[in-house]
């Protein structure tokens, strides 16, 4: 953990420099191309190495998204210090001291929601009165005590394996018995990865405002309203994390437009966007794919590519049934619309955790 550590400071500080000194975009390109080397170097060598299950995929499935995110401040943002200021900052870092150029730097890292930035991810939830700092960490603690209680619980529900049925004795499970079992192992990875991801935000945040870093209004929850998940495009889009929307985001709009050439407003930018963002989550989960074992790599880009494909199966339903009157948002709609995405659900996330379990047990094999 020592190595693992060092080299996250190493990346952090040689990104914090890259922004906060007054660098051209090929000298950047040249910092950013060093942090890669780095954070590949971890994986291949998996310096990340964790002794509990789960850990190598957490470490390395973020530096695969630093690593995107690093692209994304560095090389694409013509010049950082022009495009990047807080809400309350009156005009661009660059005419400031070092200290307040490293200050915004280490601020702008630690923020990739963007969260009281220009950038801002949209969806993002907010405090409607924003707490002291006591009282923040104080409700943060409470809510990371009942997350840590809830995800035990859940974890010890039912079997961890989609494939055990040992419950039904020696007997085959009938349809629906499958069926059933396949959507509660369902939502229960659904709901202990939505919390786990909400519990590591929390922790941050903690340690963050205790010691002075941010503020508590830069710490709104990690996940959107739960009951807005009658759509996959809303699903993904506002409920689940936003925590790397805007660098996503950046890219899409980098790709459609300046790549591509496509009008801003069109329904092919927008699925263009669409698939970047996705592609972009399929290659970041794949540096925890690798983490966990080398056998089991491909799971996270059967899992991710299928969501572009059930969102624009989505939009193409939802427009033919307003063709015909149907409108959107209303008691029944939103009825279908959970019942579509508990089948999408069922259907899909055994692919994802299928593959983990995977990893699991060739991880456990290993150092057997």
């Amino acid at each position: 953990m020592f190595i693992t550590i060092l080299s996250l400071l190493i990346r952090s500080s040689l990104q914090i420099f890259g922004l906060a000194l007054k660098t051209s975009r090929a000298q950047r390109l040249a910092i950013a191309a060093l942090m890669v080397a780095l954070d590949f170097h971890a994986l291949v060598f998996r310096l990340d190495s964790t002794p509990f299950w789960g850990g190598d995929l957490i470490v390395a499935s973020a530096r695969g998204f630093a690593v995107l995110y690093t692209i994304d401040l560095l090389v694409i943002s013509s010049d950082p210090q022009e495009v990047y200021r807080k809400r309350t900052q009156p005009s661009s870092i660059s005419s400031l001291s070092l200290s307040s150029r490293i200050s915004w730097a280490v601020s702008l890292s630690m923020s990739p929601r963007g969260i009281g930035w220009n950038h801002q991810a949209a969806h993002v939830p907010a405090f409607s009165t924003p707490p002291s700092p006591a009282a923040f960490i104080w409700m943060r603690l409470k809510s990371i005590t009942t997350l840590l209680a809830s995800i035990t619980v859940l974890w010890s529900i039912i079997p961890l394996s989609g494939s055990d049925y040992t419950q039904f004795g020696n007997d085959a499970p009938t349809m629906w018995q499958f069926i059933t079992l396949r959507f509660l192992h369902s939502c229960i990875q659904t709901f202990t990865g939505r919390w786990n991801i909400q519990l590591m935000g929390q922790l941050w945040s903690v340690f963050a405002v205790m010691l002075g870093l941010s503020r508590p209004e830069e710490w709104p929850d990690m996940s959107g309203d739960l009951w807005n998940a009658y759509t996959l495009r809303k699903g993904w889009g506002s409920v689940w994390h936003q925590s790397f929307r805007k660098m996503v985001a950046t890219y899409g709009k980098f790709i459609a437009r300046d790549v591509l050439g496509l009008d801003r407003g069109t329904k092919m930018s927008a699925y263009v966007q669409l698939w970047v963002a996705f592609v972009l989550s399929t290659i970041a989960h794949t540096w925890g794919d690798y983490a966990l074992t080398a056998g089991a790599l491909w799971f996270s880009w059967r899992f991710f590519l299928l969501q572009p494909i059930g969102i624009i199966f989505e939009d193409a339903v939802i427009r033919i049934a307003n063709s015909y009157g149907w409108r959107n948002n209303t008691r029944w709609t939103r009825l279908v619309g959970y019942i579509w995405v508990s089948v999408w659900v069922t259907a899909t996330c055994p692919i994802y955790f299928g593959g983990i379990y995977q990893a699991r047990s060739l991880w456990y094999q290993l150092r057997a």
